[in-house]
Formats: C-alpha cells, sequence, structure tokens
C-alpha cells in the first residue's frame, strides 16, 4: 500500500491539524516506515518516545505526550492513560483515525446454557433483550440465574475476552469496599469523615459530613465533573455548596475522596493495603474476579469512580455475590446486614442507595448530559421493587434482582435515551408481572 494512502497528512479524517510539535515527529517516523524504511522509522519512534518520556518509565502520561487530549484517547485503545510505542505505532499505520475502540472484524457470537420451566428467563426472551440491546450500539448481555449463566451474547464488534469500561459502574465497588471496611472495624458509615480527613475539621459544613453521605452522594460537597477525576492530594480540597444529608448531586469527588479516605484508614491499622488492594483481598481474589484494567491518575491515585475495565463474565460475579447475599460459597464475604444497607435509598433521593441505583419511584436523576438528558436508570415501570444496579455512561449495567435469583449484564456504548432499562428488562423476563400496563407494552413477537 503506497504512502498517499497511509500517512495521516493525506487522510481526510487525519487528526494532523490538532497533533502537537512533538506527535508530528511520530508521524514522520512511521512515513519512513511505510516507504520500507523499516528500522529507521522505528528507530527514530522509539528515540521521540524517549524524549518525551520524562520520568523514564517507557510510556507516555497525557502531560508528556502534549496538549491533544482527543489524540491521546484515540492512541489510548487500552484506556490504561498511557502510550507504549505499540499503540502509537498502531495508531500511525492505521491512518491516525479516531474510531472505534473494538475491532469491527469480531462477529457477533451467542452462548445458550440450560434453561428450564422454573427460571424467570427463557431462550426467546434472553434473545428478545439480547436484539433490543444490540439495537442500540450494545456490546455484550450476560445472563445468570442461580448463579449459572444461561446466556450470553457480544456484538457490535465486541469480543468475549476484552475488557469493558465500567465507567460509574466502577462506584459500587466502594459500597462493599466500605461494608467490609465497617465489618472490620475500620471505618463506621455514620463516623465523620473529618474524623479521617482532617483538613475537614476547621469546615462548619465539611466537619459534620458522614461516609455515608459521602456514599450516598448527599453530603453537600462539590461533586464535581464526572469526566474529572481528581489525585487524593486535590479533591480533598473541595468545597461545601449544601448542608450534608439535605441535597442528592452525582459526581466523581465523593467517591476520591472516599479512596483517599481508606487508604488513611488502612495506613493508620498498620495494614499494607491501598483501596484498591483491600479491593482485591477482600473480594476479587476470594471470588476469582480478574480486573482487566484501572485506570489512574497522573499521580498514580485508582479512579475510584470510574476506572474499572471487566469482561461480563467476570462482572457477573460481582453480581452473583451480591445476589447471594454477600456469599461466595461457603465464606461470608459482605455481612448480610451490611449490605442489605446498601440498597437502601436515602430522603434526598429514595432511588439511590450507597452507590446503587434502586428500582423504585420517586428518584432523583443523575443529572443531564451534553444534550441536557437526564442519566439516571429507566426502572420506575418495573414490577421488582428488590432489583439494585450499579450503572455506567454508554449504559453499563449490572442489574440484581435476588427475588428472581438474577443477575444481567449489559454492556455498550448508547448515547441518550436510545436504551432504556424498563425496555431491556420488560424483554429479559418472562415471568407474569402485576402491571398491566408493562406487559402489554412489550412487542409479543419479541417476548
Amino acid at each position: 500500500m503506497g504512502i498517499n494512502e497511509r500517512n495521516p497528512m493525506t487522510n481526510q479524517h487525519s487528526l494532523l491539524p490538532s497533533l502537537t510539535r512533538s506527535f508530528t515527529l511520530l508521524v514522520f517516523a512511521i512515513a519512513l516506515t511505510n516507504h520500507g524504511e523499516c528500522q529507521t522509522g522505528g528507530r527514530v519512534l522509539e528515540s521521540r518516545l524517549r524524549e518525551l518520556d520524562e520520568n523514564s518509565d517507557g510510556v507516555l502520561s497525557e502531560t508528556e505526550f502534549g496538549r491533544s487530549q482527543s489524540v491521546f484517547k484515540s492512541i489510548d485503545k487500552d484506556l490504561d492513560e498511557r502510550l507504549t510505542l505499540t499503540e502509537i505505532r498502531s495508531f500511525l499505520q492505521s491512518g491516525g483515525k479516531i474510531g472505534p475502540q473494538i475491532s469491527p472484524t469480531v462477529r457477533p457470537v451467542e452462548k445458550v446454557g440450560a434453561f428450564d420451566e422454573s427460571m424467570p428467563v427463557n431462550l426467546a426472551s434472553c434473545r428478545a433483550a439480547a436484539r433490543y440491546s444490540a439495537s442500540s450500539n450494545g456490546h455484550a448481555v450476560l445472563v445468570m440465574i442461580d448463579g449459572e449463566t444461561v446466556y450470553e451474547t457480544y456484538n457490535n464488534g465486541w469480543g468475549r475476552e476484552q475488557p469493558h469500561r465500567l465507567a460509574s459502574g466502577t462506584k459500587s465497588f466502594a459500597g462493599v469496599a466500605a461494608a467490609i471496611a465497617a465489618d472490620e472495624g475500620l471505618l463506621n458509615f455514620d463516623e465523620p469523615v473529618s474524623e479521617t480527613i482532617t483538613e475537614w475539621r476547621e469546615d462548619p459544613r465539611l466537619s459534620r459530613v458522614t461516609i455515608g453521605q459521602l456514599l450516598t452522594l448527599t453530603s453537600g460537597i462539590d461533586p464535581g465533573e464526572n469526566s474529572v477525576v481528581l489525585p487524593y492530594s486535590e479533591v480533598i480540597d473541595v468545597k461545601s455548596k449544601h448542608k450534608p444529608g439535605t441535597k442528592f448531586e452525582y459526581g466523581p469527588n465523593p467517591f476520591q475522596i472516599f479512596g483517599a479516605l481508606m487508604n488513611r484508614k488502612l495506613a493508620s491499622a498498620n495494614l499494607s493495603d491501598d483501596y484498591l488492594s483491600f479491593l482485591r483481598s477482600r473480594v476479587f481474589d476470594p471470588i476469582g474476579m480478574k480486573v482487566g484494567i484501572w485506570r489512574r491518575t497522573n499521580s498514580g491515585d485508582p479512579h475510584v469512580p470510574s476506572g474499572a475495565f471487566i469482561t461480563a463474565a467476570e462482572w457477573a460475579k460481582f453480581g452473583k455475590l451480591l445476589c447471594d447475599s454477600g456469599r461466595w460459597n461457603d465464606q461470608q464475604i459482605i455481612q448480610e446486614t451490611l449490605l442489605k444497607q446498601l440498597t437502601e435509598g436515602t430522603k434526598a433521593n429514595p432511588a439511590y442507595g450507597t452507590t446503587f441505583w434502586l428500582g423504585v419511584q420517586g428518584g432523583v436523576d443523575a443529572g443531564t448530559d451534553a444534550a441536557g438528558r437526564t442519566t439516571s436508570p429507566d426502572v420506575k415501570r418495573v414490577p421488582f421493587r428488590d432489583l439494585f444496579m450499579a450503572a455506567g455512561a454508554g449504559k453499563q449495567r449490572l442489574y440484581v434482582i435476588p427475588s428472581l435469583r438474577l443477575v444481567a449484564v449489559r454492556f455498550g456504548e448508547t448515547k441518550g435515551r436510545r436504551f432504556r432499562d424498563d425496555e431491556f428488562l420488560k424483554r429479559l423476563i418472562a415471568v407474569p408481572r402485576p402491571d398491566r400496563a408493562i406487559e402489554d407494552s412489550v412487542n409479543p413477537t419479541e417476548r
């Protein structure tokens, strides 16, 4: 293939106008490679990477890379906020185009387990839900009944082994971490955050914020912007906006503060764990759950609200733990009463518990997207009041309905209202429903 077909400088979708001067030299390096001077191009590319790599760790952070955030994110295929030589070379060889983070060559995959008449789902209902998901750029649907996977499908270029971003679905790990820490005596949901984040002690509002309010998003602090995750050293300087306990506001800051709090708690208890290693040792390892990627800030602090990338099968393990009242085999991982507390709403927002969205009416929305559309789950018309879920942007979902022994994962990159939780669940759940309006609204051909 000739250079004019591969060179980003000649492609109409090229990102060259937004590239930094440093990155232009990388384009030159790959141009040499396209002319057949592979060794020379490779040496230039590696040399330029070393020049930009200020801390000599072999990868480029966004700061080291330069000012073009959109280009950085396009190259960063695994979304770990670090660029490797392989990622840079692959990006340039593809023509420097912004495109999907998935391979369009992956064909749809469907795996069907064993169904029986006692189950709340059947093959037809699972396929109807999967079709609905796939029609709005859904990537995966996995359904588990009584701890066994009965249906699994991957669409729109996604593969079974690819870790998917959970976005704000990551937040629910924080609630479980808090419950386990409470069970171990490391914290109490009613204790003031200022007992640990001592910088808050002199502030009349911040000094009254409890750990429970922090994780139910009713602390009154500035919640921050969902696209900005601050390092621990900066997020603790957050300001108070409202009296604690009076208003629900959705955002990343409370979760980063919780990460900072956990690190201090663990250090004061003479434990070597940080927040992530605590989760790994108490939850992930005992249930055999593998995390693909967990993003971090430039200072190395994990993104507590939105950093996890996990496959559908691995996230379903977490759902099984929740559905089984915190038990895994013969081990009680999460104390049952504390887990139940995580699924209780607040006066400020009955539809949000401690890091979990709840299937109840009268809730407060998470906020709006760039187009002004609400971004909260749509479960108000689903007649299973014990339903709770972890939910994230792009319509990432981990549904748990203990009364049905059901866990379901949905992955996708869906914008706006093209995917609705109630529409998905109406198709998925095949048992009789008490709400006739819901039953009648389902397309009979999709049941």
